[in-house]
């Protein structure tokens, strides 16, 4: 099938000149509209069908001629895939059941229906390859407004990986059973009609054709990758690149969502929550931290740096010594001061006695004499509750944290987000644990969505069903691990993800029952002989073409509304 090709193509990412599937010549199409060989074609096509129209009262032999020449005009193509299908063993090929029927339309001097079954057939791919084109103009035209990461990430869409999501998976099977019964069940009309209903022979071949155009599955084998298609473009739009169909698929099923708080949740750097002295002002406290911390870059110095809103005077600091991540050591106008955790100032001979806190704590020692302690805590990201309140909607879906923090830290922050479950002092190897331990206790329910960035939680991602990674747009890791990449850091875009899967799956599934309900009244006619053949081709062509249209909606996502905390 053209059609299908051409979104295969779409997908694929090959080159501007495909060949169509339902021809043995290459083509070239402009895909940003239609094309324009095809559009000649079937214009050719039409006024040749409407001479012979207008003469077949008066003179049958040239209405039959213009007929034939309308239908080799507009479907010659279709022919020659016919005869290659049968030379390669796909007898259930559309362009063979098309061809038969304008054979037979021939045969049974029903000539002006065979054209109109190829011009309305070609009519119809001709409008859905510009659907096509429209959406993936639509989807290129955002590749170049993205990093060169975030192209690579939609060259990934484009190719898919040749993963199919379940429900194409079902299609697929479908339609291997579909069309050979609806041909046997064509076969037997053809046969027994004659014998049986004791309608005439051409009566009988009549409404097998009519069942051979239905067996065409045209609506459903097209509109669903279509539609997922569209969806991935309307995600793009909101900065979410879902890297293929199965992603899509998977991730309205999402029973538990798990959040790396690192990695999803917080915002780079620590705030300062408290100063806890018993010797002297919280004030000074922080003017000698943010001394010591003068020449350091790391997240607890930046920290203090940013809370003391007072003057560093560097000249007075002599003999910098720091241990990344543990503390510091430093003479500030020849006074000894030492900053860090519990354990480094404990090196030292210093020890905070009753003063210790599982809280993420500096000691501030001066002259070797403990004067109190600065507490910290982590920045969560406007967009984080509001995040976690909106899923948590859904009763049934488990939405949890994991970190490395301290159970009291991690408290702290879980509550602040409002998340009930956490997975508290959990390092990278704690956390890939964690993530398949849900994921096992997952599989009855549905899948699991894990959320992090890339480029710490890489193992994660890779292990939930669906890995979802944060800052897509700067990473090559997210592009290679993740299934889902969200271009900002914004965990509400996981909303988005969810809620654009969704529209998208509802939307296949619209026009997989479309479809075959519209068949079946057209099978239902033609079993009492009441279906013209021109309306089981627009039940093929026609409801194709409606689901197209209805397909295009899951291009059209609208923006969804978080609130900040």
């Amino acid at each position: 099938m053209r059609f299908l090709h051409t979104i295969k193509e779409a997908l694929s990412g090959h080159g501007h000149d495909c060949v169509c599937d339902s021809c043995m010549e290459e083509h070239h199409h402009d895909h940003h509209g239609f094309d324009a060989v095809m559009v000649w074609r079937v214009l050719l096509a039409a006024a040749l069908f409407a001479v012979g129209m207008i003469f077949e009262s008066s003179r049958p032999p040239l209405s039959l001629l213009c007929s034939i020449a309308a239908m080799l005009v507009a479907g010659y193509d279709l022919f020659i895939s016919a005869v290659a299908r049968i030379f390669q063993n796909r007898l259930f090929d559309e362009s063979l059941l098309m061809s038969i029927v304008a054979i037979a339309s021939v045969v049974i001097g029903e000539a002006s229906e065979g054209a109109t079954v190829i011009i309305l057939f070609q009519l119809g791919e001709l409008l859905q390859g510009y659907a096509v084109a429209r959406v993936r103009h639509s989807i290129e035209g955002l590749m170049e407004n993205r990093s060169p990461e975030a192209s690579a990430v939609l060259s990934n869409v484009r190719s898919d990986r040749g993963e199919k999501g379940r429900t194409e998976q079902f299609i697929t099977r479908f339609a291997r059973v579909y069309t050979p019964v609806v041909l046997g069940i064509a076969l037997i009309i053809a046969v027994i009609s004659p014998l049986v209903l004791r309608t005439t022979v051409a009566e009988g071949i009549y409404r097998a054709m009519v069942l051979m155009v239905i067996a065409c599955p045209c609506a459903i084998v097209v509109s669903v990758p279509l539609t997922y298609f569209a969806g991935i473009g309307g995600a793009t739009r909101q900065g979410i690149l879902f890297k293929s169909t199965n992603a899509m698929d998977a991730v309205p099923r999402t029973s538990a969502v798990l959040f790396d708080k690192t990695g999803a949740l917080e915002e780079k750097g620590l705030r300062i929550l408290s100063v806890k002295s018993e010797r002297m002002d919280a004030e000074v406290i922080l003017r000698i931290a943010a001394h010591a911390c003068a020449y350091s870059d790391g997240i607890y110095a930046e920290s203090i740096k940013a809370a003391y809103s007072g003057v560093i005077y560097v000249e007075l600091i002599q003999s910098f010594q720091e241990e990344k991540g543990r503390g510091i050591t430093v003479e500030v106008d020849g006074v000894k001061i030492i900053l860090g955790v519990e354990d480094f100032l404990k090196e030292r001979g210093i020890d905070p006695g009753g003063d210790r806190s599982p809280e993420l704590c500096a000691y501030l020692a001066i002259d070797q004499q403990y004067v109190g302690r600065i507490i910290f805590g982590s920045i969560a990201k406007a967009d984080a509750a509001g995040t976690v309140t909106v899923l948590s909607w859904d009763r049934e879906r488990q939405v949890s944290m994991i970190t490395d923090d301290t159970p009291a830290a991690a408290e702290k922050f879980a509550r602040q987000i409002g998340i009930k479950q956490y997975y508290a002092g959990r390092e990278s190897a704690d956390k890939v644990a964690v993530v398949r331990d849900i994921r096992n206790r997952q599989i009855k329910r549905g899948n699991l969505l894990f959320v992090g960035n890339a480029e710490l939680d890489d193992a994660c991602i890779r292990e939930a069903d669906v890995g979802v990674s944060l800052h897509g747009a700067n990473s090559d890791a997210a592009i290679e691990a993740a299934d889902v990449v969200i271009m900002d850091g914004s965990p509400s875009r996981v909303v988005t993800a969810l809620e654009a899967a969704r529209h998208t799956r509802a939307i296949v599934w619209q026009n997989i029952f479309f479809a075959l309900a519209f068949k079946v009244i057209i099978l239902v006619l033609d079993m009492f002989g009441s279906c013209p053949l021109w309306l089981a081709v627009f039940a093929d062509v026609g409801v194709a073409l409606l689901a197209v249209l209805n397909s295009l909606r899951a291009f059209m996502l609208k923006k969804i509304q978080i609130p900040e905390n």
